[in-house]
């Protein structure tokens, strides 16, 4: 499970004080029916299985999964795809010449044991890279790596760590350390790298790529065609199965007509039915293997009722036995409060708002709520901020200013 992500000079997430942006998704105070009970270190805490992040156009929603993913990458890909590369492929804040690295942290929660992982980029080395448990109640420092010591830049702490020479040797200037430990099977370190190989994968359903990875799979795979046909026709899309061609190998959609089964290519499906069978098909991924799983702009395509019944795979403990999560991007406000098919909890709710350029990302519940607070209307109307600023009617008028000018 991931507990927390911190991060810093990443995209549009910068914060010119030392602090840094952060999704925290343990909500201890939050109530029973919106988290999950996880026990670490002998204490008994309660975690947000989804977190929706909202906010105006531009405002760095997007960025703030891409940043996860970013992290992801670094770790998967440094041991071999960044060889030979003079610079390190990362995004730093662009309005600034502000040289700190780029930072990025994760708390996660691995076999019952929390783990802090993080590290700093700098353009062309690893600045720092840190890993600590906490699997006693107090925390255990495995690795210490900071590239200002050029005389000692890892220190190990204890014994904790085997074969430490080893993966000090084979660890490059621009490579992580986390990294070599995955590509060299070790012994210790492979779980944690396997965490994220796992997670962190974001999905944007409505893009040609992510629907040709469900054509792929449905073809592919004869179990999870069953188990999504049972979702589709539960949907209502009008499709009650699939069906890959004998001849053709393609991927066909069943749809019943006036008491008929017609097929019809994947590729003539419409957009928003394409959208729906990806998002489900993402989603059971998650759900079947625990995993945390990133949604971009969900919601864009479907009808408020079905983006409000996905989320609600994760949220109901009967759907998700194994504890995955779900952290998205939005713009439907419908999920919010007490809006009709609302189904995010204050708890479950993430803000975004530009200042410079840079996106602050903060808590719903930071923001003092009244008792019977229609969240829904309150957000739209701009009372926690996180919406685009501009009166109604300012975008016709300004139509009507640029007409102007042009005659």
């Amino acid at each position: 499970m991931l507990l927390r992500f911190r991060v810093d000079n990443v995209r549009s997430l910068y914060n010119p004080a030392e602090e840094a942006q952060e999704l925290n998704l343990v909500a201890d105070r939050a109530p029973e029916y919106s988290t999950v009970p996880v026990t670490w270190a002998g204490r008994a805490h309660r975690m947000v299985p989804v977190a929706g992040i909202f906010g105006g156009n531009g405002s760095g929603k997007t960025n703030a999964l891409l940043a996860l993913e970013d992290m992801r990458r670094a770790v998967l890909d440094s041991c071999g795809r960044w060889t030979g590369l003079e610079t390190i492929p990362r995004e730093p804040f662009a309005f600034t010449a502000d040289p700190k690295p780029s930072f990025y942290e994760v708390d996660l929660l691995l076999d019952g044991v929390r783990w802090t992982y993080g590290f700093e980029l700098g353009k062309s080395r690893v600045e720092a890279e840190w890993l600590y448990s906490y699997d006693s109640g107090r925390r255990r420092t495995w690795v210490c790596r900071d590239a200002t010591r050029p005389d000692c830049v890892y220190r190990w702490p204890g014994s904790r760590v085997v074969k430490r020479r080893l993966l000090a040797d084979l660890t490059r200037d621009n490579a992580l350390l986390l990294s070599v430990a995955g590509a060299m099977g070790h012994p210790q370190l492979v779980p944690l790298f396997r965490w994220f190989a796992d997670n962190l994968h974001l999905s944007a359903p409505t893009t040609e790529r992510e629907q040709r990875h469900t054509h792929d799979v449905l073809r592919e795979d004869a179990g999870l065609r069953h188990r999504l046909s049972v979702l589709v026709e539960a949907a209502d899309l009008g499709v009650c199965g699939f069906k890959v061609d004998s001849i053709t190998g393609g991927l066909r959609l069943a749809h019943r007509t006036a008491g008929r089964v017609r097929l019809l290519d994947w590729e003539v499906q419409s957009p928003g039915t394409r959208t729906v069978i990806s998002v489900l098909l993402r989603a059971i991924e998650a759900l079947d293997g625990g995993r945390v799983l990133l949604l971009d702009d969900l919601g864009a395509g479907l009808h408020p009722r079905l983006t409000a019944e996905i989320v609600r795979l994760f949220t109901a403990p009967h759907t998700n036995t194994r504890h995955a999560q779900l952290v998205f991007s939005s713009n439907a406000a419908t999920l919010l409060g007490t809006s009709v098919g609302g189904t995010l909890d204050p708890c479950h709710v993430w803000l975004t708002e530009k200042n410079d350029g840079a996106t602050e990302l903060y808590p719903l519940t930071a923001v003092s709520l009244g008792k019977d607070e229609d969240v829904r209307s309150s957000y739209l109307t701009g009372a926690f901020g996180g919406v685009p600023q501009f009166t109604q009617g300012r975008i016709g008028r300004a139509l009507l200013a640029a007409d102007a000018v042009t005659d």
